[in-house]
């Protein structure tokens, strides 16, 4: 293998690397950081493929077809959920398999969808979405698991002892489940437009 293509595959192998950190820091599982940077490197012709992450490290190494090496590590430093960015990063790498495109330009890529910012509005609305549920969660199982299991095991209530907690606990799961399921048969989650 000529020098200049060598040069091109250890940047193939870096850019392939640099998805998989990418990956890990918006949440992907390890596994599939794993079977990503393989398929990008089998769809260059790797004869052979290692991939090795963890979510804070990733070690790839690459023999060629004609017996020449290649490896490449990235530590993995900041982690966290951004479903956009991995949406965005998960079809580059569907891009790369179909096109194999150059390393500049799976760079040039790479740099776009990095530098997409995400909406705070939305973010908020999923912390308010999030923050509503816990909250009907909680005031539910006071309502219906705490005060009704008082009521239904006390002597001075139904005296059910240990079923009245049962009996109790059941009630709140079936309003809690008919409660989501009519807000969510209502819509109008659907009608909330932040764009």
């Amino acid at each position: 293998m000529e020098q200049a293509e060598l040069r091109e595959y250890k940047d193939i192998l870096a850019q392939a690397v640099e998805i998989g950190k990418y990956l890990l820091s918006s949440g992907a599982e390890v596994s599939r950081v794993e079977d990503t940077i393989e398929r990008i490197l089998h769809a260059y012709g790797a004869a052979q493929v290692d991939v090795f992450a963890l979510q804070s490290l990733i070690l790839a190494s690459v023999k060629l077809s004609d017996g020449s090496e290649c490896i490449r590590a990235r530590r993995v430093v900041n982690t966290g959920t951004n479903l956009r960015q991995l949406e965005d990063l998960n079809q580059l790498a569907r891009e790369i398999c179909a096109n194999r495109p150059t390393a500049a330009e799976i760079e040039v890529r790479l740099k776009d969808i990095l530098a997409r910012k995400s909406n705070p509005l939305l973010t908020l609305a999923g912390y308010l979405m999030a923050v509503f549920t816990m909250a009907v969660s909680l005031a539910s199982m006071f309502l219906f698991r705490v005060c009704f299991s008082y009521v239904l095991s006390c002597s001075w209530g139904m005296d059910l002892g240990l079923l009245g907690v049962w009996i109790a606990m059941i009630i709140d799961w079936w309003v809690r489940a008919l409660y989501f399921v009519l807000r969510f048969a209502l819509g109008k989650w659907k009608q909330i437009n932040l764009i």
